[in-house]
This record gives C-alpha cells, sequence and structure tokens, in this order.
C-alpha cells in the first residue's frame, strides 16, 4: 500500500518536531526513539518508516537549515546585490530567520560540527567569490572572522535579540574595522586603561 504525500511529509514533521522539542532542552544521547514517537502520537515503529534514529533526524534538521543558508546566501550575496561587508547582515538576517535552530544548533550543547560545517560553507563561497587562493593566513582570517560573526549572533539570538539585527551587524562590523578596546571602552560601564 502506498503512502499518501500529504499524510507523510505531515508524519515526518511532526516525527521532526516532537524531536526538537526535545532536543532544545537535552542532550541527544537522552532522547529516545520511544519519546520523539510518543511526542509525534506515532507508533515507534512508524519513527523507524522515516529515520533509522535520531541522530537522522538532527542530520536532517542540520541539512535543511544549511539549504536555506546557501539560498540566502545566493540571493543576497552572490548575484551582486551584497559585498562582503554584508556578510554580517545576510547572517543576521538568517538568524532572525531561522534563530530558533542555530542558537541550539551552535551552542555549546550543540553539533560542533554543524558550526564548522557553516563556515566551510562560507570560506568556499568566499574564496571563489573573491577570487582568493587558499593559504595558511587565509584560513587563520577566515576562522577568525567566521567564528566571531556566528559567536555573536548566536549570543544576541541567545539573550533574547536584545538590539535590532541591524544593530548587531553594525556592532560586527565596527569590531572588524575598529579597535575593539576603543568598542568595549564606549559601551563599558566602567572605564578601564590598558
Amino acid at each position: 500500500m502506498k503512502k499518501q504525500p500529504e499524510r507523510t511529509a505531515q508524519t515526518k514533521a511532526a516525527l521532526s518536531d516532537a524531536f526538537w522539542s526535545l532536543y532544545r532542552v537535552k542532550p541527544i544521547e537522552k532522547i529516545t526513539v520511544k519519546e520523539v514517537a510518543d511526542g509525534a502520537g506515532v507508533y515507534r515503529s512508524t519513527f523507524y518508516l522515516y529515520f533509522n534514529s535520531i541522530y537522522d533526524i538532527l542530520a536532517e534538521i542540520e541539512a535543511d537549515v544549511l539549504d536555506e543558508w546557501e539560498g540566502m546566501f545566493k540571493e543576497n550575496f552572490l548575484n551582486g546585490t551584497g559585498g562582503s561587508s554584508d556578510i554580517v547582515s545576510i547572517a543576521a538576517s538568517f538568524f532572525e530567520t531561522k534563530g530558533e535552530y542555530l542558537a541550539v544548533l551552535l551552542s555549546p550543547a550543540g553539533d560542533p560540527s554543524f558550526a564548522q560545517n557553516i563556515k566551510d560553507n562560507l570560506r568556499q563561497k568566499g574564496y571563489s567569490l573573491l577570487k582568493i587562493e587558499d593559504n595558511t593566513e587565509i584560513r587563520l582570517i577566515y576562522e577568525f572572522f567566521l567564528s566571531g560573526i556566528l559567536g555573536l549572533l548566536s549570543r544576541w539570538f541567545r539573550e533574547g535579540k536584545p538590539i535590532s539585527a541591524v544593530q548587531a551587524a553594525t556592532l560586527s562590523r565596527r569590531m572588524m574595522s575598529e579597535n575593539i578596546i576603543d568598542i568595549v571602552r564606549e559601551h563599558s560601564a566602567v572605564q578601564f586603561s590598558l
């Protein structure tokens, strides 16, 4: 008997949603197939029609987020509407739409390979767009730049977006172009000297 496509999509989405509601609050090692199936309102055997393991759901969610990142990047950066300095704005916009997922996936409790996948994706696109040849210094520069952006935006989202996405992007740009100590002094209630 063939599955109905709408029903299949609904069941798969219910399983993903049930998994996500658990993953947001507990480590993946502590999540069971039974919990996910119960949360989706299906039997364990139904779970296995769609996924081989809990890790398969996580991998699918990560792949979906990365696909959306790829689409946003192509739409806003590669088509000539943005420049290299706009990568921060694109990332901030992406956090606006996918922040719930990114804040968890990029958190200390998330999958470390996910952050590396985003950085690798950005690095490859940047090299291609800017016609940069790979070398040790360029890899270090990109690692510093991309880790900083992802860290800033992850913290921004986890703290409830206390400033606007535009303000977060502006602050990030300033940190890349100005003396960071001056920026810290400007925003600090306590003045200090070095």
